[in-house]
């Protein structure tokens, strides 16, 4: 892949294309290609690898322009780019003046298509996060959105399923997710040995006030093993 093409003097001005570099995005680990053409008037001092010197400058400017845009936002970067390279600049050592340029911004064919993959998850995870934040919290609303979908079943879908579904969705979010995290971090908060049988005496002592009857039914009357008494014993 070349570099740069050699450089011209027209006018009293340098001119010279940089090609194919690698331009960071916005997005992580996805560059842009960009191709810029620039041209400039001599400077004061003289510098024996000046188009050299003119591609570094021109990526160390276009840099912090080009993270501020998505991989995806090939135009709008291209536009930002350009309105901004587009101004002479002069080297602060001398060596070039009124150094402007044009870009082309460009995506090879493996960065489009991870880059295409990567705005289908995202919009797959906002609508999963509306889901859960608003049809799912409300039955009418999540049965609306399957009706939708599925408009064959109207008069037919009963709606039972959909309240049960928003029911277990809220009450997770609101009282058995917190609750679990409490009660995993009981446990590890332990003593590393006894850890589990804390947090397990304190279910057992839970479900023997409010519905012994379940202790049975599930088959919790045993801990490691051990009857409720004995892990009571053990760790009072």
């Amino acid at each position: 892949m070349k570099r740069l093409f050699g450089r011209r003097r027209t006018r009293g001005r340098f001119t010279c294309v940089v090609e194919r570099r690698p331009l960071r995005s916005r997005t992580p680990e996805l560059f842009f290609r960009a191709t810029f053409s620039a041209e400039w008037r001599p400077g004061t001092e003289d510098h024996r690898n000046i188009e050299s010197l003119v591609a570094r400058d021109l990526l160390e400017r276009a840099t912090p322009l080009s993270e501020l845009w998505s991989v995806d936002e090939v135009r709008p970067a291209q536009d930002w780019l350009n309105a901004e390279l587009g101004r002479g600049y002069d080297s602060p050592d001398g060596y070039y003046r009124g150094l402007a340029s044009k870009v082309q911004l460009f995506l090879d064919a493996d960065t489009r298509e991870a880059a295409l993959q990567r705005r289908q998850d995202r919009a797959r995870v906002q609508r999963l996060t509306y889901l859960r934040d608003a049809l799912y919290s409300d039955p009418e609303l999540l049965l609306l959105d399957y009706l939708e979908r599925h408009p064959d079943e109207l008069g037919t879908v009963d709606i039972r399923p959909f309240q049960q579904l928003a029911r277990s969705v809220r009450t997770g979010n609101e009282w058995w997710y917190p609750a679990l995290d409490a009660l995993a971090r009981l446990s590890s908060a332990s003593d590393p040995v006894c850890g589990d049988a804390t947090a397990m005496k304190a279910l057992l002592k839970a479900f023997k006030e409010a519905a012994p009857e379940l202790i049975d039914v599930y088959g919790l009357n045993h801990e490691t093993g051990r009857p409720i008494d004995q892990v009571e014993a053990r760790h009072p």
